[in-house]
């Protein structure tokens, strides 16, 4: 019955009270008040002895902390949180805070300072979110192998992993050359549609080039190309899935010639567009589509010797084609 019980507690005179039974009650109707949810008048009563000597005090703490941190009064609950870091009863819930506060104010050195400590006295309700939390810090700072590490216990504890951090565990596999374990998680996410699905497509893509799998590379680019949740990855992606096309087999010139004149036509400000039209050129030439290729020289501004020369052998088969036709003109 709070509210009874606060009503009660406000008849008290604390001065007859001594100090034991004064601590007592400030905890009392401070978490009376927490119960009916009046947090102000809570905090006020916590605030009382939460930096007194007496068994109410670390309790007080807690509580005083917990309502800061719902408030997102982040430095407030921390402060309030580390001094709980070797109380016997809170020392399995007070790191989980200080971590989540850290990870709020992208404080992710301190994360990787504190929570190799503690990770191993956190509830086990709670190891899953410290592990990755503790993960992603060290993916933040770029430290790969140690995040490896992190991940990986996540990966174990928790129910359901998030996208989030399989994607992340995949791309540290990616940067530390572990292509064979990256693979299958940029698979698993790259269903998504969404900027996560798009990115992990892209960097499956990736994989696949560097394993020498051009056919899988460009099904993976492919797929990057065809959101438009990130336009910078959709534009690479889309050039890409062109160069792949080059080189894969099949009928490559053909199907490579329309990838990069999509390319062109959709991105004709793009750092890559002289890159696209000497490989368009290319597949002009696979294709002996002499007359494209002069058409796709000509849009070329700044024309290197090798372009010229290639011009020049490019004009005398186009002649040929020409006089072969009777097109003598």
């Amino acid at each position: 019955k709070w509210r009874d019980c606060i009503e009660t507690y406000d008849k008290v005179n604390l001065y007859k009270l001594s100090d034991e039974q004064q601590a007592e009650l400030h905890f009392k109707k401070g978490y009376s008040f927490f119960m009916k949810k009046e947090m102000e008048e809570a905090k006020v009563s916590f605030y009382e002895i939460k930096d007194e000597k007496t068994k109410y005090t670390a309790p007080a703490s807690y509580y005083y902390g917990h309502i800061h941190y719902s408030e997102e009064n982040y430095q407030t609950a921390l402060n309030e949180f580390k001094k709980l870091t070797k109380d016997e009863t809170f020392v399995p819930i007070a790191p989980y805070y200080i971590v989540q506060i850290y990870y709020m104010q992208k404080k992710y050195r301190e994360i990787t300072e504190f929570t190799p400590g503690i990770i191993n006295n956190v509830t086990e309700k709670r190891l899953a979110e410290v592990a990755r939390i503790t993960a992603e810090a060290f993916f933040k700072l770029e430290q790969y192998d140690t995040a490896i590490g992190y991940f990986e216990r996540y990966m174990e504890v928790a129910k359901s992993p998030a996208d989030g951090a399989t994607y992340q565990l995949a791309y540290a596999y990616y940067k530390t050359e572990q292509i064979d374990k990256a693979v299958p998680l940029f698979e698993r996410i790259s269903v998504n549609e969404n900027a996560l699905g798009q990115n992990a497509s892209y960097y499956l893509a990736s994989c696949f080039v560097k394993k020498g799998d051009k056919e899988n590379a460009q099904k993976a680019f492919a797929s990057a190309m065809r959101s438009d949740a990130d336009p910078v990855i959709r534009q690479d992606a889309m050039f890409n899935y062109a160069v792949m096309t080059f080189e894969v087999g099949g009928d490559p010139f053909n199907d490579a010639i329309s990838a990069f004149e999509n390319f062109i036509n959709e991105y004709p400000e793009s750092k890559r567009i002289d890159e696209a039209r000497r490989l368009l050129i290319q597949a002009y030439l696979g294709a002996r589509n002499y007359k494209k290729a002069l058409e796709s020289i000509d849009r070329i501004d700044q024309k290197s010797d090798e372009l010229k020369e290639a011009y020049q052998r490019i004009a005398f088969n186009r002649g040929i084609e020409l006089f072969n036709i009777q097109e003598y003109s």
